[in-house]
């Protein structure tokens, strides 16, 4: 999935103001409404967890108030948890 999102945004420029709508638009195209409506919250929330759950860009955070001390960030992480973990098994059901 990653070299799809890769190849997409390459053919569009990066500074471009519809950049996600065509991304959007490409995946829904390709895949269909569902599906390509499942990657693509599946690819924002990867990208989120990136930089939110992998603070080190080493290590997985734990999600406890210990280990990510701004509520907002602790929030955003148990979304990408959560999320992540409600998508694949959908995905892998669809395709």
């Amino acid at each position: 999935m990653k070299f799809l999102v890769k190849s997409i945004r390459r053919k569009v420029k990066k500074n471009s103001v519809s950049t996600k709508f065509i991304f959007k638009l490409q995946i829904e195209v390709t895949f269909g409404e569902e599906i390509g409506g499942l990657l693509k919250r599946e690819a924002e929330r990867e990208e989120s967890f990136a930089s939110t759950n992998v603070p080190d860009t080493q290590y997985m955070a734990k999600l406890t108030p210990e280990a990510i001390s701004d509520p907002n960030s602790l929030r955003e992480a148990r979304r990408n948890d959560r999320e992540i973990r409600s998508n694949i098994p959908k995905l892998i059901k669809l395709l």
